[in-house]
């Protein structure tokens, strides 16, 4: 059987065309050899895991926490039959007693932070400990207890986000957790800034909004959609930004193609 398609292409070995890829021997083992190499970095909490995350040396421990916050390449239905879904409350636990024993560093409190924010998808994490590192010194442990929250979508956190909302200066990650826990209880808060001149903080206060009402009444409303030329504004605003960034990152690029 023949069929015409894209398939990969490598230096012109590997080309497109009717079923000429899959014809080479190599070619075949290579496919196979990046699936085998895809399954096994499938990452999800092991027993292993759990031992490392108890282990006195740091750099096993931290390497087991970031192995927890890659989550899992694949759907986990996949792999009920094969990891035990306690394991994961075992996880949370464990990583909470870290967060609160206050030994840990800042780049270990970040991977821990991602890794319950990726458990809080499936399983339940306690609020009460993320909510204590919105009071943390460092702005970018903040930012991650602030993202972690939202992916757990726990209502609880929704009063103290709103709060630290005339707060905190970096307004934008708040007002986006908002929007992702859907918490009916924030709307006013979301309004008042949906008001505001500042365009760009007015456009995320109205995707949040617009999120929450999608939830409430399943139909997804445009923040923008009365106002095309708004959209065009905030382009140009974060395009001017971050063209320097941009600029940088093509120098680098360029750079690494020469080398």
């Amino acid at each position: 059987m023949t069929y015409s398609g894209y398939y990969l292409e490598t230096t012109g070995v590997i080309k497109r065309g009717r079923g000429g890829a899959m014809k080479l021997p190599w070619a075949r083992a290579l496919f196979a050899g990046m699936f085998i190499i895809w399954v096994w970095g499938c990452s999800t909490v092991t027993e292993q895991d759990l031992t490392d995350l108890h282990s006195a040396n740091a750099v096993v421990m931290k390497e087991a926490i970031e192995r927890i916050a890659r989550g899992p390449s694949f759907p986990l239905s996949l792999m009920d039959g094969l990891v035990s879904k306690t394991n994961e409350e075992r996880a949370v636990n464990i990583m909470v007693e870290l967060l609160q024993d206050g030994k840990q560093s800042k780049d270990v409190q970040l991977s821990i932070l991602t890794a319950l924010g990726e458990l809080g998808r499936k399983t339940q994490v306690p609020v009460t400990p993320l909510i204590e590192k919105l009071k943390h010194k460092d702005p970018q442990v903040r930012v991650r207890a602030i993202e972690t929250l939202a992916k757990t979508k726990n209502k609880e956190a929704s009063t103290v986000l709103v709060k630290m909302l005339n707060e905190e200066t970096d307004k934008y990650p708040i007002i986006w957790a908002l929007g992702e826990i859907r918490d009916e209880e924030a709307i006013p808060a979301l309004n008042r800034f949906a008001a505001s001149e500042d365009k760009l903080l007015s456009y995320n206060a109205r995707l949040a909004l617009a999120k929450i009402r999608t939830d409430e009444t399943g139909v997804h409303t445009d923040p923008d959609k009365s106002d095309k030329r708004s959209l065009l504004e905030i382009s140009r605003m974060v395009f001017r930004k971050y063209r320097e960034v941009m600029m940088a990152l093509f120098q680098k690029m360029a750079h690494m193609r020469r080398a």
